[in-house]
């Protein structure tokens, strides 16, 4: 068989196309910050896919709001925040802007400016990586720097407009936004599953009052020993994720000897991040030692903590708890702005 030249030119272009195609999305992320997921961090927000007024994320979910335009990596607290979680360069590229020196402790109680402290990359091919709300003075690479993917460039804060510690990672293709989630195989690595499929507790403890709204922001005082025949009250509160509507949250009180002494219990909505707090107040006469308090989503314990009454021989973690069964339980649902 004869081959043509034509044919030999068309194949040589479409190979050529094909190549420049291939390396027009060779860029492949890694997660752009540390801890572990669904452990240290949730993800609150998914790019928004609705065009119009609507929200819809990328599997047509309530993980986000309109116009978000990346994802947000969410840590419970700034207690969290102040552990200096690292930000990652999430490929290989080369720094094109930055801003730092802004204000890192914005939140839904206290809220800011705009302007957040933020660093952009330039990864080839037209693609780009932002990474906003910086923590201040965690700025740690300068325009025209190169980087390696895997590289700390900053610290997870909440500058600019920010409703908690989290971390907004925005990718774009020829300046337009991309929504990585719509083929996740093509731009991660390793892709994270949905956080609408997970459930857990990024946070918990027990203090001896209702946390205010500051507190929340920052982390719960925890309570030390309760004295017996004061009329306390302990508080257990918890930071949970991914619960489904109609699902059942519950907190299941016991004494030192494991007995059940108490329980509350709500049916909930589906959220993404949710604030959670239960009181008990402590009997007349209690057992002294260490009593327990268990959270549950369906029945599953997800998390325990424990509380002393009256003296311990050695020094504990304490989380809060006291009983009597009155309840003082509250939500709130927290969708980060930026």
């Amino acid at each position: 068989m004869v081959i043509q030249p034509a044919t030999v030119a068309r194949s040589l272009y479409a190979a050529a196309a094909l190549a420049l195609s291939a390396s027009a999305h060779a860029v492949q992320f890694i997660s752009p910050l540390g801890g572990q997921p669904f452990k240290d961090w949730t993800i609150v927000n998914y790019v928004d896919t609705n065009p119009g007024p609507g929200v819809s994320d990328y599997l047509g979910g309530i993980y986000s709001y309109n116009g978000h335009d990346a994802i947000d990596f969410t840590l419970p607290n700034f207690a969290a925040m102040n552990r200096d979680v690292p930000v990652f360069a999430a490929a290989a590229g080369t720094v094109v802007s930055v801003h730092d020196g802004e204000y890192d402790q914005c939140s839904w109680a206290a809220p800011c400016g705009n302007n957040p402290n933020y660093i952009t990359i330039d990864h080839g091919g037209g693609i780009t990586t932002q990474y906003l709300h910086l923590a201040k003075g965690s700025v740690d690479v300068a325009v025209g720097q190169t980087v390696t993917a895997g590289q700390t460039i900053g610290l997870v804060g909440s500058s600019g407009l920010s409703t908690d510690p989290h971390l907004h990672f925005a990718v774009f293709e020829n300046g337009q936004v991309v929504d990585t989630y719509q083929d996740p195989a093509k731009w991660w690595v390793s892709p994270l599953p949905y956080a609408g499929d997970q459930r857990g507790i990024l946070d918990s403890g027990v203090s001896n009052h209702l946390p205010t709204n500051t507190e929340w922001t920052y982390r719960p005082p925890e309570a030390g020993a309760f004295e017996p025949n004061t009329g306390a009250r302990a508080f257990m509160w918890v930071n949970f994720f991914g619960t489904n509507s109609g699902d059942t949250i519950d907190f299941i009180w016991r004494r030192p000897d494991g007995t059940q002494v108490g329980k509350s219990a709500w049916n909930v909505a589906e959220y993404s991040f949710a604030r959670w707090a239960a009181s008990f107040m402590l009997p007349e006469d209690p057992a002294l030692g260490l009593w327990s308090v268990d959270f549950r989503i369906n029945g599953t314990v997800l998390v325990s903590e424990t509380f002393a009454v009256g003296a311990v021989p050695e020094p504990q973690t304490y989380a809060l708890m006291a009983a009597g069964l009155m309840v003082v339980g509250g939500t709130l649902l927290r969708r980060k702005k930026g």
